[in-house]
């Protein structure tokens, strides 16, 4: 089945600890030696695209761990486009389901008084338009593949002593 996620996520199992995890993206001389912007927080890590090659649809990679239950670390990690940009992709999935349920309560209250029911059409219409706005995601999260792989090749480095052996 074809992955429909516009924010890509996984799940990997690690061998270190949770507390290492982080201390490994503080204090890697890879993060430092790398262009990628590297934020880390208590339980968070956040990769960011170098500043000189930001662009709307580059994305960034949200990391956060916590113990399984033999104390080793578990990763998250979702891709996804920058928040001011994802605030955008919301509030205009908000503002079509708004409209076009209005515009259907509309239409079907007219229809129960026998007036002409165009409103209706406000249903289809913002169907069709929040079509339009995912597949303008989608072709952003192409235009960002590159700086996706960027961000995984950096974390695989990073903590490529962590991760658990193929059974």
């Amino acid at each position: 089945m074809a992955d429909i996620h516009l924010r890509p996520r996984f799940t990997k199992r690690l061998t270190c600890a949770v507390s290492d995890v982080f201390d490994r993206f503080r204090d890697s001389p890879l993060c430092k030696e790398s262009d990628i912007r590297v934020a880390v927080y208590s339980n968070t890590c956040v990769l960011s695209t170098p500043l000189s090659e930001v662009r709307f649809w580059s994305p960034q990679l949200h990391l956060s761990a916590e113990a399984n239950q033999d104390g080793y670390a578990e990763l998250h990690g979702i891709y996804g486009p920058r928040p001011s940009v994802w605030s955008v992709f919301v509030a205009l999935y908000v503002g079509i389901g708004f409209l076009g349920c209005m515009g259907v309560i509309f239409g079907l209250s007219m229809l129960s008084i026998g007036e002409s029911v165009s409103a209706l059409w406000a249903g289809p219409i913002a169907i069709a338009a929040a079509v339009i706005v995912y597949i303008v995601g989608r072709a952003g999260r192409r235009f960002g593949m590159d700086q996706m792989l960027q961000l995984k090749e950096l974390m695989d480095g990073v903590l490529a002593d962590c991760y658990e052996e193929p059974d």
